[in-house]
């Protein structure tokens, strides 16, 4: 089946900042606040306080926001990054106080390194040069972003979401990190007066503000193609939809309970979605009679739940269409005693570890926030390098030719495998 979570994942998050970032990541993320209290370290204070006079300076600024009053005035926006306990792990991470007059959607924040930090203080991130490998000057240009995409009424506060490095999957291990670290950018996504989505930027060096997508945009997206029909349509406050081709639709809704997203599986399964392909506390996937197949899953920490609906493979609506002929024929060869079992054990076995981990990245990529997998990651990772390094090992010049055979065909479906994951 083809598996498009990777490409659907960025077009989501594009998507995600109102398509009026327009760039990597959004905008540059800057920080927010003039009055903020910053309570993650109180060595940056003093920076911190200079920030906050430069922006209390710039009336003109704040004279051209009041005249608008679909803008976010900065200085409502009082942000913490402090260490946090998300599923039992230690991380650091990004919260607010939301006091504007508005629902935030999104706020995205980029901190890069201060002028003065010397080669020897940036070996806090000498990790990443053990564990990826990262040169001097990747180091050298490390920044972090921190993230919160919790729906934020007026006056509430949220908390409990992650800092990145570069804005990728690998975490901010600690506060020395951060130490390192001063406010660039910030970008906001909120509901309007009129209930349509809005953007506002603001940049720490120029002090600055920005805007986009004036007219607004609705955040109660949803299609008129015949594929995206046979999803229930959600009733959540922000849906924005990511793909929409005739083949495969999907869509990702904010502001989701715990128990929103048990009520809309439920919805699901009343759709005829009831052929179970797997299902986890927080992601399903199933098939209706017709082949389509949905999957749903659901992020913790941003509560937000992601669907995507897609039709399977003809000759397979079990969704795994090389599986099953490869086991029969594996059963023939082993039938004949011309393949040593212990070699044979060894390639299956590999070959159910490469099915297993590609589910895995899927998932991970379906809920990259969720802390239990990433720590899974590693685990993956590790026994990955090993089994692969088990098989390049195999002395393959005193194979015999129905030896031969089978492994030529365990790798070829292997690395194709691989090559549609990596595609997908």
């Amino acid at each position: 089946m083809k598996k498009k979570s990777l490409r659907l994942l960025v077009a989501i998050m594009a998507t995600l900042m109102m398509t009026a970032c327009g760039g990597e990541k959004g905008v540059e993320k800057k920080d927010v606040s003039t009055s903020v209290e910053n309570t993650s370290s109180e060595k940056d204070e003093d920076t911190k306080s200079d920030d906050v006079k430069e922006s209390t300076n710039n009336t003109e600024d704040k004279e051209e926001k009041s005249d608008n009053q679909q803008s976010i005035d900065i200085e409502d926006i009082d942000w913490s990054v402090e260490e946090a306990i998300i599923d039992g792990q230690k991380v650091i991470s990004f919260g607010y106080t939301n006091n504007t007059d508005f629902t935030i959607v999104d706020v995205e924040m980029k901190f890069v390194q201060k002028t003065d930090v010397t080669k020897e203080q940036l070996a806090v991130f000498d990790n990443l040069k053990q564990d990826k490998n990262w040169s001097d000057e990747e180091i050298a240009g490390i920044y972090i972003l921190g993230y919160n995409r919790k729906l934020a009424d007026p006056g509430e506060k949220v908390g409990a979401s992650l800092c990145t490095i570069n804005g990728t999957y690998t975490l901010v291990e600690n506060m020395e990190q951060y130490n390192l670290m001063q406010p660039d950018s910030v970008s906001i996504a909120f509901i309007g007066n009129d209930d349509k989505a809005y953007m506002t930027y603001y940049d720490f060096n120029t002090q600055k503000y920005g805007e986009s997508t004036t007219e607004g945009k609705n955040i109660q997206e949803w299609s008129n193609s015949k594929i995206s029909s046979l999803v229930p349509r959600p009733e959540f406050r922000v849906v924005v939809v990511g793909n929409d081709d005739d083949d495969d639709f999907s869509f990702t809704a904010y502001g989701v309970s715990r128990d929103d997203y048990n009520t809309y599986l439920e919805t699901c399964k009343s759709a005829g979605f009831t052929d179970i392909q797997s299902e986890g506390d927080n992601d399903y996937r199933a098939l209706n009679v017709d082949g389509f197949e949905i999957n749903v899953a659901y992020d913790v920490i941003e509560e937000s739940l992601y669907a995507s609906i897609e039709k399977t493979s003809e000759e397979s609506p079990n969704t795994e269409p090389s599986e099953q002929p490869s086991e029969d024929q594996s059963s023939a060869q082993a039938d004949d005693g011309s393949i040593d079992p212990e070699f044979k054990d060894t390639l299956d076995s590999y070959e159910a570890f490469i099915d297993e981990y590609i589910a895995f990245l899927q998932k991970y990529q379906q809920n990259p926030n969720d802390v239990s997998l990433l720590t899974d990651y590693t685990d993956y990772m590790t026994k990955y390098t090993e089994l692969t390094e088990k098989i390049e090992n195999l002395d393959k010049d005193n194979l015999n030719e129905a030896e031969m055979q089978y492994y030529t065909e365990v790798i070829t479906r292997v690395s194709q495998k691989l090559m549609e994951a990596s595609a997908s």
